[in-house]
């Protein structure tokens, strides 16, 4: 699906980022795509364990993070008929 929309960069959010997310992001990131990972855009079970994520991601699979307020969209294309 995600070739079909022509997807480049994928932008991961979500709860329990040392499992669920750290597993999309790198996934992600094996099939080609930029990831982006908003640290503030998700959460874990503690402090520790979310700050470990954060640095895995970063050092072992490329992945950096930035607060969510830095998320910047494309504008909408509109389609012509």
């Amino acid at each position: 699906m995600l070739g079909a929309l022509k997807a480049r960069r994928l932008i991961v959010t979500g709860v329990a980022s040392d499992q669920c997310v750290m597993s999309t992001a790198t996934d992600a990131r094996m099939h080609g795509f930029e990831v982006v990972l908003h640290g503030d855009c998700t959460a874990t079970q503690t402090a520790r364990r979310h700050a470990m994520l954060l640095e895995q991601c970063e050092t072992v699979f490329g992945i950096s993070s930035t607060p969510g307020s830095r998320i910047r969209l494309p504008a909408a294309r509109t389609r012509r008929r």
